[in-house]
């Protein structure tokens, strides 16, 4: 072979092992780094007992089967409905009018949850899902009366949590992040509001060495369980102010708005996982400590699965307030929301190996189970959980809600 022909081979050799790490480069997530501060206060026996049982991300099948949606009810108002609670549209839908008795609108969809104002005895005033006034007839809903005052904390039943959970985001123009294979955030986390909701209605025991949730347990159903998105076909919007009416409606003891974050700033050796709380004062106490237990049985489910896991510098339970108007919460579900409540963010859905996580059925029950744990200790414990929690601070963002009134729309009846 003369020089030419040398050279030229080691030019090839040289173009292809630039081009296979080129293409390693792009299909790696980020690798994981010890760089940012440790989420758990107190590290428990339970956490060594998940990173050994860890399960490779390539072990998990794709696909996941449906979870079921709610069957729309038949019409029925609790004897103790006196005009403050929940709606939720009966088979075959409802007309809604712009004032009681008035001319119908539209009929709205079955199944569809909304805030109950008040009532007359036959037309029940609501707050739709686009944050408008409207009427209902009594014959065409289901209604529940708003729960009675209860104190969280040790001693009390959990048979009478009253609790909202709230799958984020949802209809065409506000579908949340997008993972680099295209699974949206909107699909994702109803899913797992569901899987929240299946556990919630059912009786179960805890292992809580292990983390593991067994059927037929002693801690029985919470007594009322309430989705934001409802019925077959949950993917429409509901405006940030109308999920928190409904919790406020109900008077329920707490919403989980469930999420997938985006964007991150370090890599981890342990899952980025955060929880957003109330900074109002009234409410902080109580969603500091939800913050907290959810995250801490975050890193329970987890340390499980294998992934380049990713976060901020500071994880754990934290808070936002506006740069607009300083000292006010930045989020608008926990802004409006009067009783307490949390925003989480599992796992990031634009990371590579965490969107594969997401998209199976084994990594959003894992995220359903922590935050059914973590629910279940919130009432009826003491605990105050032992994830990291962060004073709030001022976010840059000028957002603090999704999409405007105008394009809203209300579902309708097929």
């Amino acid at each position: 072979m003369n020089s030419l022909g040398a050279f030229r081979l080691t030019v090839g050799i040289i173009t292809m092992i630039a081009v296979l790490f080129s293409v390693a480069a792009i299909a790696k997530d980020r690798s994981p780094a010890a760089t940012a501060t440790t989420l758990i206060d107190r590290p428990s026996p339970q956490m060594a007992i998940a990173a050994a049982s860890r399960k490779p991300v390539e072990s998990q099948p794709w696909g996941v089967p449906p979870v079921a949606a709610e069957a729309p009810p038949s019409p029925w108002i609790d004897p103790a409905f006196s005009g403050r609670g929940t709606i939720t549209i009966a088979r075959g839908g409802a007309a809604l009018a712009e004032t009681a008795g008035g001319p119908a609108t539209m009929t709205v969809r079955e199944g569809v949850t909304f805030a109950a104002l008040s009532w007359d005895g036959e037309w029940i005033e609501i707050q739709t899902t686009c944050s408008s006034r409207g009427f209902v007839h009594r014959s065409q809903v289901r209604a529940d009366a708003a729960a009675p005052d209860v104190t969280v904390g040790a001693g009390l039943d959990f048979s009478q949590a009253v609790i909202v959970v709230d799958p984020g985001h949802g209809g065409p123009r506000n579908i949340g992040g997008v993972g680099p294979q295209g699974t949206t955030e909107k699909e994702v986390v109803l899913d797992i509001a569901r899987r929240v909701r299946d556990l919630l209605n059912g009786s179960h025991g805890v292992d809580w060495a292990t983390g593991e949730i067994t059927t037929a347990g002693p801690i029985p159903p919470a007594g009322r369980v309430i989705l934001t998105r409802t019925g077959k076909d949950a993917d429409y919007e509901v405006r940030l102010d109308s999920r928190a009416a409904i919790a406020n409606a109900a008077n329920a003891q707490a919403l989980v708005s469930i999420h997938t974050n985006a964007g991150w700033a370090v890599e981890l050796n342990y899952p980025g996982s955060d929880v957003y709380y109330q900074s109002q004062p009234e409410l902080r106490p109580q969603s500091v400590r939800l913050a907290r237990l959810i995250a801490e049985e975050f890193q329970r489910s987890f340390l499980r699965f294998d992934a380049n896991w990713t976060g901020e510098e500071r994880t754990g339970a934290k808070s936002r307030e506006s740069k607009i108007n300083p000292g006010q919460q930045f989020y608008g579900v926990l802004r409006h929301t009067e009783v307490p409540a949390v925003i989480a963010e599992g796992a990031y859905i634009n990371s590579v190996t965490q969107e594969r996580l997401l998209r199976t059925p084994e990594f959003r029950q894992a995220y359903a189970n922590a935050v059914y744990r973590a629910l279940v200790r919130y009432f009826t414990t003491d605990e105050s959980g032992g994830a990291k929690s962060w004073d709030p601070d001022v976010y840059p963002s000028t957002r603090g809600n999704a999409g405007g009134v105008d394009g809203c729309v209300i579902p309708s009846q097929p």
